[in-house]
């Protein structure tokens, strides 16, 4: 066993081999604590490097955005003010209530054998002639042949047919797609320019008809809008609306119609003078035949009803040269009658409104009066 002598003991000779000092204690031994390195600061990363083109690009087209985010927002500042503006007088124009249109006055007379109160006399005004008709006292099948022949989606439309409509600006505009300019008007549409009188050609009148036939539609029903437009429809020979025009062509109120002749009376609304019943009968009578047509493929008459309506002639009021002297000379006895009427009223007029000679005259000749 081997012996280790402490300091200050006797010392025993150490084996030959390895040496142990042991004056001293292992941490005496050991040297001083080993200095490291200092710690390096840290680098800041280094971006990756872009290529001088491709941030080029990212900032065009960051700035194309921005760019298109204002000029976005400018237009729809435009197109709101430009919709103000283009509805703005639309609250006189759908308050259809109190419109005012030209009528003609009736003169009424007491029928010696009868007893009963009959038409005596017209005052029509100068450019036209108009008696209203309530859409109660209008055919169906009169109500109808317009439907069918100028705008077959009324009843399901919002006032506006937007297939149609995108359909005519692109073979107007675009491509013609079509081989001759389509229509696309809905009777909102026409209604609108029938009132205003506004039939330019431009897109910007196009625009404020849309939008106000969208309006109309928020105020109006179906039937309030088909009433006012048959009765402001313009048919050639002066005629406004289809009771004047029923009695100009065919001497017939409007229960008295046959299909065909309603169907003759829708015909002339497309081109007036051309579709003249008196004027260009053959012209009238085609496009009475495809009126009746498309009302038999839209199930609004059967096959027979077409196909006898077909068969009749287009037979218009008519007067013989006796009956033509006859009526001029009761005219020129009777005008007294009349022209006395029509002062007494004027002056009853003039008193009751306080209005002048002329506008009392103008109210007698186109205001839609029942004297008795």
């Amino acid at each position: 066993m081997r012996k280790i002598n402490r300091a200050g003991e006797g010392h025993s000779p150490a084996p030959a081999g390895r040496k142990v000092n042991v004056s001293n204690s292992r941490r005496e031994s050991q040297p001083g604590p080993r200095r490291g390195r200092e710690p390096k600061e840290p680098k800041e990363p280094r971006e990756k490097g872009r290529h001088p083109i491709l941030r080029f690009i990212g900032r065009t087209i960051a700035t194309l955005i921005c760019l298109g985010i204002m000029a976005g927002s400018l237009v729809a500042v435009g197109a709101v003010y430009y919709v103000v503006q283009a509805t703005a007088n639309d609250g006189d124009l759908l308050d259809l209530d109190n419109i005012e249109l030209s009528q003609s006055s009736v003169v009424m007379a007491t029928d010696p054998d009868t007893g009963a109160q009959v038409e005596y006399a017209t005052l029509r005004s100068s450019n036209s002639h108009r008696v209203w008709a309530d859409l109660e006292q209008i055919p169906t099948n009169l109500q109808y042949a317009f439907i069918c022949t100028e705008d077959k989606d009324f009843y399901n439309e919002p006032g506006v047919n937007f297939k149609r409509t995108i359909g005519a600006m692109v073979n107007e505009y675009l491509l013609p797609i079509y081989s001759s300019k389509q229509g696309a008007s809905t009777l909102e549409q026409q209604l609108i320019k029938n009132l205003t009188g506004n039939n330019e050609p431009t897109i910007q009148r196009k625009v404020q008809e849309i939008l106000t036939a969208l309006n109309l539609e928020k105020v109006k029903s179906k039937e309030e809008i088909l009433e006012l437009y048959l009765n402001i429809v313009p048919l050639s020979q002066n005629c406004v609306g289809v009771r004047a025009a029923a009695n100009t062509y065919f001497g017939k109120e409007l229960s008295e119609l046959t299909l065909a002749e309603c169907a003759s009376l829708a015909a002339i609304t497309k081109y007036p003078t051309k579709y003249d019943p008196i004027q260009n009968p053959k012209n009238n009578l085609e496009r009475r035949d495809d009126i009746l047509d498309q009302m038999q493929k839209q199930g609004k008459i059967s096959e027979a009803e077409m196909e006898q309506a077909f068969a009749e002639p287009l037979t218009l009021r008519e007067s013989t040269d006796d009956e033509t002297a006859a009526t001029d000379t009761e005219a020129r006895l009777n005008s007294w009658y009349v022209d006395t009427v029509i002062c007494d009223v004027r002056d009853d007029l003039m008193e009751k409104y306080g209005v002048s000679s002329q506008i009392a005259s103008n109210m007698i000749n186109s205001g839609g009066l029942s004297i008795y």
